[in-house]
């Protein structure tokens, strides 16, 4: 069965090719500001949660409850304003003569989005009782996954692996 493909590859493209359509449809601009619209909400969060949560003091008497509410206000509000910031900048270049250019773009994205996705969940299948699996054992398409994190975790300074091999 080495070389062939299981189950376990076809599920990992799958991830691939759905983010990549998403992209597609969504477009660039669009992919970008939701990307940075989460990194930027959980800034915001960790920045002034602990202020948003000493404003709830009155409403919650449970001190870690109102310091996660804090925590989620802060979240949910800045990531719904970020939200429609880029929805509008997303219809405006969708609208231009930009449009085409912001869809395939937007594929690249979703490509490599979904790439990181399935790196991600390789590695962390690989902490898993489906790491005996023997279509997992004989994927080629996680062989190479996990040679790219091996590669990526060398790159960035890392020297083990996340399973704690080296």
């Amino acid at each position: 069965m080495a070389g062939q493909m299981a189950w376990i590859d076809y599920a990992l493209l799958a991830v691939v090719l759905l983010s990549a359509l998403l992209g597609l449809f969504r477009g660039f601009v669009k992919e970008v500001f939701s990307l940075g619209s989460w990194v930027l909400s959980l800034w915001a969060a960790l920045r002034f949660g602990e202020t948003a949560a000493g404003h709830l003091q009155a409403a919650i008497g449970i001190e870690a409850l109102r310091h996660a509410a804090g925590f989620a206000v802060v979240f949910a509000a800045v990531l719904i304003l970020a939200s429609l910031v880029g929805r509008v900048l997303a219809a405006l270049v969708r609208t231009s003569i930009l449009g085409g250019t912001d869809r395939s773009l937007g594929v690249l994205f979703g490509l490599l989005r979904g790439v990181v996705l399935a790196l991600v969940l390789v590695e962390l299948g690989g902490l898993t009782p489906l790491a005996e699996d023997p279509a997992w054992r004989a994927s080629p398409v996680v062989a190479q996954l996990r040679e790219a994190a091996d590669r990526i975790m060398v790159w960035s300074g890392w020297t083990g692996r996340v399973t704690g091999s080296s």
